[in-house]
Protein backbone atom coordinates (compact mmCIF):
# COMPACT_ATOMS: atom_id res chain seq x y z
CA UNK A 1 0.00 0.00 0.00
CA UNK A 2 1.45 3.25 -0.80
CA UNK A 3 0.85 5.06 2.00
CA UNK A 4 3.43 6.06 4.88
CA UNK A 5 1.42 5.44 7.81
CA UNK A 6 0.77 9.11 8.49
CA UNK A 7 -2.71 9.83 9.19
CA UNK A 8 -5.05 12.16 11.21
CA UNK A 9 -8.26 10.90 12.04
CA UNK A 10 -10.88 12.98 13.80
CA UNK A 11 -14.32 14.44 14.40
CA UNK A 12 -14.12 17.14 11.27
CA UNK A 13 -18.25 18.77 12.10
CA UNK A 14 -20.80 19.02 14.49
CA UNK A 15 -24.09 20.34 14.33
CA UNK A 16 -26.17 20.71 17.00
CA UNK A 17 -29.82 22.02 17.84
CA UNK A 18 -32.02 22.22 20.96
CA UNK A 19 -34.62 24.81 22.25
CA UNK A 20 -33.84 28.10 24.17
CA UNK A 21 -36.55 29.88 25.08
CA UNK A 22 -34.73 32.84 27.12
CA UNK A 23 -31.25 32.80 25.48
CA UNK A 24 -29.89 31.76 28.08
CA UNK A 25 -29.58 27.95 27.87
CA UNK A 26 -26.18 26.06 28.93
CA UNK A 27 -24.79 25.02 25.20
CA UNK A 28 -25.22 28.69 23.95
CA UNK A 29 -23.70 30.22 26.70
CA UNK A 30 -20.65 27.38 26.42
CA UNK A 31 -20.44 28.36 22.56
CA UNK A 32 -20.42 32.23 23.35
CA UNK A 33 -17.37 32.04 25.46
CA UNK A 34 -15.84 29.96 23.28
CA UNK A 35 -16.15 32.10 20.62
CA UNK A 36 -15.25 35.11 22.68
CA UNK A 37 -11.88 32.94 23.26
CA UNK A 38 -11.39 32.70 19.04
CA UNK A 39 -11.96 36.69 18.46
CA UNK A 40 -7.88 37.39 19.09
CA UNK A 41 -6.76 34.31 16.24
CA UNK A 42 -9.60 34.53 13.77
CA UNK A 43 -10.81 38.37 14.35
CA UNK A 44 -14.21 39.86 14.71
CA UNK A 45 -17.53 37.85 14.74
CA UNK A 46 -19.39 37.77 11.49
CA UNK A 47 -23.16 37.40 10.50
CA UNK A 48 -23.93 33.49 10.13
CA UNK A 49 -26.78 31.76 8.34
CA UNK A 50 -28.22 28.90 7.58
CA UNK A 51 -31.72 26.97 7.10
CA UNK A 52 -33.39 30.06 8.93
CA UNK A 53 -30.97 30.44 12.25
CA UNK A 54 -29.45 33.62 12.17
CA UNK A 55 -26.89 34.67 14.75
CA UNK A 56 -22.82 34.89 14.70
CA UNK A 57 -19.74 33.17 13.76
CA UNK A 58 -16.22 33.08 14.70
CA UNK A 59 -13.63 31.05 13.01
CA UNK A 60 -14.63 27.16 13.63
CA UNK A 61 -17.93 28.17 15.67
CA UNK A 62 -21.48 29.40 14.56
CA UNK A 63 -23.99 29.93 16.71
CA UNK A 64 -27.54 30.90 15.89
CA UNK A 65 -31.36 31.40 16.44
CA UNK A 66 -34.56 30.33 14.80
CA UNK A 67 -37.42 31.34 17.10
CA UNK A 68 -36.72 29.79 20.31
CA UNK A 69 -34.53 26.89 18.87
CA UNK A 70 -31.15 27.05 19.02
CA UNK A 71 -27.91 25.57 16.03
CA UNK A 72 -24.31 25.47 16.89
CA UNK A 73 -22.01 24.39 14.24
CA UNK A 74 -18.20 23.66 14.89
CA UNK A 75 -15.87 22.60 12.08
CA UNK A 76 -12.03 21.63 11.35
CA UNK A 77 -10.34 20.26 14.49
CA UNK A 78 -12.04 22.26 16.90
CA UNK A 79 -14.92 19.58 16.21
CA UNK A 80 -12.72 16.90 18.05
CA UNK A 81 -12.47 19.61 20.93
CA UNK A 82 -16.66 19.50 21.42
CA UNK A 83 -15.94 18.26 25.06
CA UNK A 84 -14.09 21.03 25.75
CA UNK A 85 -15.95 23.65 23.97
CA UNK A 86 -19.51 22.89 24.73
CA UNK A 87 -18.75 20.49 27.88
CA UNK A 88 -23.23 20.30 28.01
CA UNK A 89 -23.14 19.24 24.30
CA UNK A 90 -24.86 15.83 25.10
CA UNK A 91 -28.36 17.97 25.82
CA UNK A 92 -28.25 19.18 22.33
CA UNK A 93 -29.53 17.32 19.15
CA UNK A 94 -26.77 16.61 17.24
CA UNK A 95 -28.05 17.12 13.52
CA UNK A 96 -24.93 16.19 11.37
CA UNK A 97 -21.62 14.51 12.34
CA UNK A 98 -18.76 14.04 9.95
CA UNK A 99 -15.54 11.52 10.66
CA UNK A 100 -12.31 12.11 8.60
CA UNK A 101 -9.27 10.61 8.17
CA UNK A 102 -6.21 12.31 6.58
CA UNK A 103 -3.22 9.91 4.78
CA UNK A 104 -0.28 11.20 3.40
CA UNK A 105 1.09 9.29 0.31
CA UNK A 106 4.78 8.42 0.13
CA UNK A 107 4.49 9.02 -3.73
CA UNK A 108 1.54 11.26 -4.36
CA UNK A 109 -1.26 10.16 -6.70
CA UNK A 110 -3.18 12.87 -8.07
CA UNK A 111 -5.69 10.10 -9.90
CA UNK A 112 -6.45 8.52 -6.50
CA UNK A 113 -10.04 9.77 -6.11
CA UNK A 114 -11.17 9.14 -10.07
CA UNK A 115 -9.62 5.50 -10.01
CA UNK A 116 -11.53 4.61 -6.83
CA UNK A 117 -14.68 5.96 -8.20
CA UNK A 118 -13.60 3.30 -11.30
CA UNK A 119 -12.89 0.74 -8.70
CA UNK A 120 -16.18 0.96 -6.55
CA UNK A 121 -18.18 1.38 -10.72
CA UNK A 122 -16.62 -1.98 -11.29
CA UNK A 123 -17.12 -3.84 -8.00
CA UNK A 124 -21.10 -2.58 -7.80
CA UNK A 125 -21.63 -3.67 -11.84
CA UNK A 126 -22.94 0.01 -12.71
CA UNK A 127 -23.19 0.78 -16.36
CA UNK A 128 -23.86 4.67 -15.23
CA UNK A 129 -23.50 7.15 -11.88
CA UNK A 130 -26.41 6.11 -10.62
CA UNK A 131 -26.05 5.87 -6.93
CA UNK A 132 -22.83 7.03 -7.09
CA UNK A 133 -21.50 10.40 -7.94
CA UNK A 134 -18.57 12.03 -8.88
CA UNK A 135 -16.72 15.70 -9.29
CA UNK A 136 -13.58 16.27 -10.81
CA UNK A 137 -11.73 19.58 -10.87
CA UNK A 138 -8.96 21.33 -13.18
CA UNK A 139 -6.44 20.88 -9.83
CA UNK A 140 -7.71 17.95 -8.11
CA UNK A 141 -10.49 15.25 -7.76
CA UNK A 142 -12.67 14.59 -5.80
CA UNK A 143 -15.32 11.47 -4.84
CA UNK A 144 -18.81 12.03 -3.78
CA UNK A 145 -20.62 8.62 -2.88
CA UNK A 146 -24.15 9.47 -2.08
CA UNK A 147 -26.63 12.73 -2.21
CA UNK A 148 -26.43 15.54 -0.50
CA UNK A 149 -29.64 14.95 1.08
CA UNK A 150 -28.51 11.15 2.05
CA UNK A 151 -28.62 10.39 5.84
CA UNK A 152 -24.55 9.16 5.10
CA UNK A 153 -22.54 10.44 2.33
CA UNK A 154 -18.45 9.98 2.05
CA UNK A 155 -16.29 12.32 0.59
CA UNK A 156 -12.48 11.67 -0.91
CA UNK A 157 -10.66 14.62 -2.11
CA UNK A 158 -6.86 15.87 -2.60
CA UNK A 159 -6.28 17.91 0.72
CA UNK A 160 -2.82 18.90 0.12
CA UNK A 161 -3.66 22.88 -1.27
CA UNK A 162 -5.06 23.42 2.29
CA UNK A 163 -2.01 21.30 3.77
CA UNK A 164 0.42 23.49 1.58
CA UNK A 165 -2.00 26.75 2.46
CA UNK A 166 -1.49 25.67 6.56
CA UNK A 167 1.24 25.14 6.66
CA UNK A 168 3.01 27.35 4.25
CA UNK A 169 4.60 24.29 2.43
CA UNK A 170 5.14 23.09 -1.20
CA UNK A 171 3.97 18.99 -1.24
CA UNK A 172 2.70 18.12 -4.71
CA UNK A 173 -0.82 17.69 -5.46
CA UNK A 174 -1.89 14.21 -4.39
CA UNK A 175 -0.09 13.90 -1.15
CA UNK A 176 -2.44 14.19 1.19
CA UNK A 177 -5.98 12.72 0.86
CA UNK A 178 -9.05 13.13 2.96
CA UNK A 179 -11.52 10.95 3.25
CA UNK A 180 -14.99 11.61 4.98
CA UNK A 181 -18.43 10.47 6.42
CA UNK A 182 -21.19 12.49 6.24
CA UNK A 183 -23.73 11.45 9.03
CA UNK A 184 -27.33 13.19 9.17
CA UNK A 185 -30.42 13.20 11.02
CA UNK A 186 -30.63 9.34 13.36
CA UNK A 187 -27.07 8.31 11.88
CA UNK A 188 -25.75 11.55 13.13
CA UNK A 189 -26.58 10.83 17.27
CA UNK A 190 -25.59 7.14 16.68
CA UNK A 191 -22.01 8.77 15.56
CA UNK A 192 -21.92 11.33 18.31
CA UNK A 193 -22.39 8.38 20.83
CA UNK A 194 -20.27 6.03 19.65
CA UNK A 195 -17.12 8.64 19.40
CA UNK A 196 -18.34 10.13 22.78
CA UNK A 197 -18.34 6.57 24.38
CA UNK A 198 -14.95 5.29 23.03
CA UNK A 199 -11.97 4.54 24.50
CA UNK A 200 -9.84 4.99 21.32
CA UNK A 201 -11.49 7.33 19.15
CA UNK A 202 -8.77 8.10 16.51
CA UNK A 203 -8.58 4.11 16.19
CA UNK A 204 -12.89 3.70 16.05
CA UNK A 205 -13.00 6.57 13.58
CA UNK A 206 -10.28 5.16 11.05
CA UNK A 207 -12.49 1.67 11.40
CA UNK A 208 -15.61 3.21 10.88
CA UNK A 209 -13.96 5.27 8.10
CA UNK A 210 -13.00 2.75 6.15
CA UNK A 211 -15.72 0.11 7.03
CA UNK A 212 -17.67 2.71 5.17
CA UNK A 213 -15.69 3.19 2.01
CA UNK A 214 -15.12 -0.97 1.61
CA UNK A 215 -18.73 -2.00 2.35
CA UNK A 216 -19.42 0.44 -0.94
CA UNK A 217 -16.01 -1.41 -2.88
CA UNK A 218 -13.81 1.15 -2.16
CA UNK A 219 -10.26 0.34 -1.54
CA UNK A 220 -8.84 1.46 2.03
CA UNK A 221 -6.53 3.98 2.72
CA UNK A 222 -3.74 4.73 0.39
CA UNK A 223 -3.41 4.83 -3.57
CA UNK A 224 -5.23 2.46 -5.80
CA UNK A 225 -2.31 2.31 -8.24
CA UNK A 226 -1.76 -1.47 -7.64
CA UNK A 227 -5.23 -2.03 -9.23
CA UNK A 228 -3.68 -1.00 -12.35
CA UNK A 229 -3.14 2.60 -13.50
CA UNK A 230 -5.07 2.01 -16.70
CA UNK A 231 -7.76 2.64 -14.70
CA UNK A 232 -9.67 5.85 -16.42
CA UNK A 233 -11.21 7.95 -14.66
CA UNK A 234 -15.23 8.32 -14.70
CA UNK A 235 -16.78 11.33 -16.78
CA UNK A 236 -20.73 11.66 -16.41
CA UNK A 237 -22.31 12.00 -19.90
CA UNK A 238 -23.84 15.36 -20.57
CA UNK A 239 -26.56 16.01 -22.34
CA UNK A 240 -29.12 19.05 -22.85
CA UNK A 241 -31.34 17.13 -19.99
CA UNK A 242 -28.28 16.89 -17.50
CA UNK A 243 -27.54 20.55 -18.51
CA UNK A 244 -31.35 21.55 -17.81
CA UNK A 245 -31.67 19.79 -15.00
CA UNK A 246 -28.71 20.80 -13.22
CA UNK A 247 -29.34 24.68 -14.32
CA UNK A 248 -32.65 24.59 -12.75
CA UNK A 249 -31.70 22.41 -9.52
CA UNK A 250 -28.43 24.10 -9.07
CA UNK A 251 -28.06 27.26 -10.90
CA UNK A 252 -31.86 28.92 -10.62
CA UNK A 253 -31.95 28.94 -6.84
CA UNK A 254 -28.87 30.85 -5.99
CA UNK A 255 -29.50 33.15 -9.12
CA UNK A 256 -33.01 34.16 -7.49
CA UNK A 257 -31.38 35.01 -4.17
CA UNK A 258 -29.34 37.62 -5.56
CA UNK A 259 -31.77 38.85 -7.88
CA UNK A 260 -34.15 39.70 -4.66
CA UNK A 261 -30.80 40.60 -2.98
CA UNK A 262 -30.89 43.58 -5.78
CA UNK A 263 -27.93 42.02 -7.55
CA UNK A 264 -29.98 41.33 -10.54
CA UNK A 265 -26.99 43.01 -13.12
CA UNK A 266 -24.42 41.69 -11.19
CA UNK A 267 -25.86 37.65 -11.73
CA UNK A 268 -26.68 38.52 -15.09
CA UNK A 269 -22.71 39.48 -15.85
CA UNK A 270 -21.26 36.47 -14.08
CA UNK A 271 -23.15 34.58 -16.59
CA UNK A 272 -22.17 36.71 -19.39
CA UNK A 273 -25.40 38.35 -19.97
CA UNK A 274 -26.98 41.64 -19.50
CA UNK A 275 -30.16 43.49 -19.14
CA UNK A 276 -31.58 45.15 -21.77
CA UNK A 277 -31.22 48.45 -20.57
CA UNK A 278 -27.57 47.82 -20.86
CA UNK A 279 -27.64 47.26 -24.41
CA UNK A 280 -25.90 49.95 -27.12
CA UNK A 281 -28.64 51.10 -29.64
Amino acid sequence: MNTNGNYNACLDWVTLVGEDGDGETKPMREAVAAMEKLVEQHGQWHSFSLQGYEGQTCGPISAGFKGDNFIIRISGKAADEIETLIPSFATCKPTRVDYQVTIQLEKPDKGLASRTFAIMEKSNGLVGPKRFLAFFTSNSDTLYVGKRTSPVMLRLYDKTPDVNTANSTKYPPGSFWRYEVEYKRQYARTALDTWFAAGNRTELIEGVVSSEFLKRGAPSFGSVQEYGTALKAYIAPTTTNSNLKWLKTTVRPVFQRLISSGLEREALMALGQSLIEDWDN
